[in-house]
C-alpha cells in the first residue's frame, strides 16, 4: 500500500497515536514500522499474539516494559574489535537485563500464557552472569569498585595515604608562626590536581613554592609549597595509573560481554535485538 494512501485514510496519524502509549524507544519504532499484513494468514496469527499478551495483561496488570534503556548503539559498537565501552554503557546493559529479568518473571508468573508468550518467555535471555559481573565491576553510581581488580586496589590504598600525607604536611605548614599571617583561608585546596593552601599574595618572603592559581578577586593566591612537591608529584603518578588500570579493566570487561554477546544474538535480551520482549503489544 502506498505512502498516499496511509495518509489518505489516515493510518500515519493513527500509528502517532499508538506511539504516544509505547513504553520504549524501540517499540516506538516499531510501532513507525507497522504495516498492514498482505494475508489472512499473517493478520489472523498477529492478531492471536495480541490476544495472547491482553489475556495476561487482563489478569495480572501491565507488562513491566518502563524505563528499559536502549542500548543498541552502545552495543553494536563491540563489532568492532577496539571498542570499549563506557561506565554510562555498563549501567545501560545492566538496567536492560534487570528489566529482561523482571519481564521474564512477570510472565511466567501468568496464569493463562499462550503459545505466543511461552515463546517470549523461551527467547528471554537476562544473562545473569553478564548483569553480575557489571554489578560488580561497576556500582549504581557509576564508581568502578576496588575490588575489581588487585592493582586498582592497591593503587587506591597507596594514593589514599598519600593524599592524607599531603593534607598533614600542608596543616603542619599552615600552623607555623610565620605562616600563619599569611594564610588567607583555613583549608587546603586541589588546583590542577595538586594539594595547595590559599595564601594572601604576599606569600613569597615567607616560603617558597609555587603558585597554580589565583582566587576571582585576586587576594587569594593557592600555592604549593616546595616542602609537599614530591608527595604532590607522587600523587600525580598514582591518578595516572589508577585512570590507566581503570581503562584495561573497562576493555577487560567489555571483552568479556563481547563473547557473551557473540553467543547469545538470538536472544531477544541481547545485542542484536531482533525484536522487542512484546513486539505486538506496541
Amino acid at each position: 500500500m502506498a505512502d498516499k494512501t496511509f495518509e489518505y485514510i489516515d493510518y500515519l496519524r493513527l500509528l502517532e497515536v499508538i506511539k504516544r502509549h509505547s513504553s520504549t524507544g524501540l517499540i516506538s519504532e516499531k510501532i513507525n514500522d507497522l504495516r498492514p499484513l498482505p494475508t489472512l494468514a499473517g493478520i489472523g496469527e498477529r492478531q492471536d499474539r495480541i490476544e495472547a499478551v491482553l489475556d495476561v495483561m487482563r489478569l495480572h496488570g501491565p507488562v513491566p516494559l518502563g524505563d528499559i534503556p536502549d542500548v543498541r548503539k552502545a552495543l553494536a559498537g563491540l563489532a568492532l574489535a577496539e571498542f570499549t565501552l563506557e561506565i554510562p554503557d555498563f549501567l545501560a546493559v545492566g538496567h536492560f537485563l534487570s528489566a529482561c529479568k523482571g519481564v521474564s518473571a512477570f510472565l511466567r508468573k501468568a496464569i493463562k500464557k499462550g503459545a505466543y508468550v511461552e515463546s517470549v518467555i523461551e527467547d528471554i535471555k537476562a544473562l545473569p552472569e553478564v548483569a553480575a559481573r557489571i554489578r560488580k565491576t561497576i556500582n549504581e553510581e557509576g564508581f568502578i569498585e576496588d575490588s575489581a581488580s588487585y592493582e586498582l586496589s592497591r593503587i587506591r590504598s597507596d594514593l589514599y595515604q598519600h593524599k592524607e600525607r599531603a593534607r598533614r604536611s600542608l596543616e603542619r605548614i599552615m600552623e607555623r608562626d610565620d605562616v600563619r599571617p599569611v594564610v588567607q583561608d583555613n583549608y587546603i585546596a586541589v588546583r590542577n590536581g595538586r594539594y595547595v593552601i590559599p595564601l594572601k599574595p604576599n606569600y613569597n618572603q615567607f616560603f617558597p613554592g609555587i603558585v597554580h592559581d589565583y582566587s576571582h578577586s585576586l587576594k587569594t593566591s593557592f600555592v604549593e609549597p616546595v616542602e609537599t612537591m614530591e608527595v604532590n608529584n607522587t600523587i600525580s603518578v598514582l591518578e595516572k595509573e589508577e585512570k590507566e588500570e581503570e581503562k584495561r579493566i573497562l576493555a577487560e570487561l567489555t571483552r568479556w560481554v563481547r563473547r557473551h554477546a557473540a553467543l547469545s544474538r538470538t536472544s531477544t535480551c541481547t545485542t542484536a535485538w531482533p525484536r522487542s520482549p512484546l513486539p505486538s503489544t506496541a
